[in-house]
């Protein structure tokens, strides 16, 4: 039995003025939304499709990105086998992905390797960390 039942012989009302002026609203809402998530994917796109990026495509890049498109970022050009750092066009060597800590008997340190297994270096860690720092949390779809 169907959960919704259709009223017998009854007309199809007619939408009001003030209805299909929020419809169209609604429509153009979904509509931009729609290409600004498509813009979004091209940006992220390019720089995980090019072992390197100019520092003004980055920068440019820097606009479109929440956090979240920026790791997913980093995840892809890892599973490429390049850095995550997109300004970097080094390849990821033998970096111990289960590895949890890095000592450093040079330097007499332990280091997190939290974050660090995207990167291929200590420059590119702290330069992606500043460059995710500039990146908002949240993407605004202010039309």
């Amino acid at each position: 039995a169907p959960i919704l039942k259709k009223k017998k012989g009854g007309t199809k009302k007619k939408p009001t003025e003030e209805e299909l002026r929020l419809k169209e609203h609604i429509r153009a809402q979904v509509s931009g939304r729609m290409e600004r998530e498509r813009q979004v994917f091209d940006v992220c796109e390019v720089l995980f499709a090019n072992p390197s990026v100019t520092v003004d495509t980055l920068e440019a890049a820097g606009t479109w990105l929440m956090a979240t498109d920026y790791k997913d970022v980093q995840k892809q050009r890892a599973l490429q086998g390049w850095c995550g750092y997109p300004g970097c066009s080094h390849k990821l060597v033998g970096q111990g992905a289960d590895a949890k800590f890095r000592i450093s008997v040079a330097q007499r340190r332990v280091y997190s390797m939290k974050g660090r297994k995207y990167v291929c270096s200590d420059g590119c860690h702290v330069a992606s960390r500043l460059f995710a720092a500039t990146i908002q949390d949240y993407r605004p779809f202010a039309a």
